[in-house]
C-alpha cells in the first residue's frame, strides 16, 4: 500500500512561522495606518473649525483700484454679512457678483489676518458716449454698455452722433450695430492726445465717418477700411500744424480719405 505523504512534513520551520506570524503583522498596519488617517481627519477638521470660527470674523474692508465706482458700491456689491469670516466667504461667487456690474472687469480677493478683507478691482474704462433720443449710452473699448444717463457729467469723452439704436441695451450688453462699430474702430485706433481732442464722431449714409474737435474744425475720414493709416495721416497734419504755429481758427477742415494726399483746407 503507498503511503500518502503530507507536504506540510516537507516544508521548512521558517514558512510556518511567517504562516503564523504574517497575519497579525497585517492587521498591525491596518490598525496604525488607520489610525493615522483618523488623527489626520480630526486635525484637518479642528483647522478647518479654526479658520471659520469668530477669531477671523471679517470687521474691515479695504477696496483699491477704484475710480468711478465708489468705495460704498464695492462693498455693496460684495454682500458680505456681518457672521462672515475670512476663510468662510467664498472668493469665485464674490468675484462673480462683483464682476456682474458692468464697470467692474476683474476682482481679486486678498485676507488680511485677522480681521481685514482686501477686494482689489479692475474698472471698465468708458471711452465714449452714443446719443440718442433716451439719453447718453456710456461704452468701453469692447463696446460694452456701461451705463445710460441723462447727462456725459464731467467725463471728456467723444460722443457718437448719427447711430440708428432702436432699442437700446441694458448695461453689461454689447451694441450690436454696424455703425457703431465703425466708429468704435476710429476710437480705437485713433492716437489718445489727438482722440483728447475730439468732440464729436458722425456716421453718415454707407457709414461715412466725419469727426469734429472741440475747436469745431470738421476732419473728413471717409470710410473705416484702411482707418489705422487714415488716421496716422491726421496725426501727421495736426503735428504739422503744430509744427508751423498754423492758427486752427483759420482752417476749414482737414480731409484724409485720400490716403496719399490728405489735405488742409483753410477759410477763405
Amino acid at each position: 500500500m503507498d503511503k500518502i505523504v503530507n507536504m506540510r512534513d516537507y516544508r521548512q520551520p521558517s514558512e510556518e512561522i511567517a504562516e503564523r506570524v504574517s497575519p497579525p503583522i497585517k492587521k498591525r498596519r491596518l490598525r496604525k495606518g488607520f489610525k493615522r488617517f483618523l488623527i489626520l481627519a480630526v486635525i484637518i477638521t479642528a483647522v478647518i473649525i479654526f479658520l471659520r470660527s469668530p477669531l477671523f470674523t471679517i470687521t474691515a474692508i479695504e477696496v483699491s483700484g477704484n475710480k468711478n465706482v465708489s468705495t460704498d458700491k464695492v462693498i455693496s456689491l460684495a454682500e458680505i454679512s456681518a457672521d462672515d469670516t475670512l476663510f468662510k466667504i467664498n472668493a469665485k461667487a464674490l468675484n462673480g457678483r462683483l464682476c456682474a456690474y458692468p464697470f467692474i472687469e476683474q476682482s481679486r480677493l486678498k485676507r488680511h489676518i485677522p480681521h481685514t478683507l482686501i477686494i482689489e478691482i479692475t474698472e471698465r474704462e468708458p471711452i465714449g458716449f452714443i446719443v440718442t433720443p433716451n439719453g447718453y449710452v456710456q461704452f468701453d473699448k469692447e463696446g460694452m454698455v456701461l451705463a445710460v444717463t441723462g447727462s456725459m457729467g464731467s467725463y471728456n469723452l467723444p460722443i457718437i452722433t448719427g447711430i440708428d439704436i432702436r432699442e437700446i441695451p441694458s448695461p453689461g450688453a454689447i451694441v450690436d450695430n454696424e455703425s457703431f462699430t465703425n466708429a468704435l474702430n476710429v476710437i480705437k485706433n485713433c492716437d489718445p492726445q489727438i482722440l483728447s481732442n475730439i468732440a464729436e464722431i458722425n456716421i453718415g449714409q454707407n457709414s461715412y465717418v466725419l469727426a469734429y474737435t472741440y475747436q469745431g474744425i470738421e476732419i473728413k475720414i471717409g470710410t473705416a477700411d484702411d482707418i489705422t493709416l487714415r488716421l496716422a495721416n491726421l496725426r501727421d497734419i495736426l503735428a504739422e500744424i503744430s509744427a508751423e504755429n498754423i492758427n486752427i481758427n483759420d482752417i476749414e477742415y482737414i480731409d484724409v480719405r485720400y490716403k496719399d494726399v490728405p489735405v488742409i483746407k483753410f477759410k477763405d
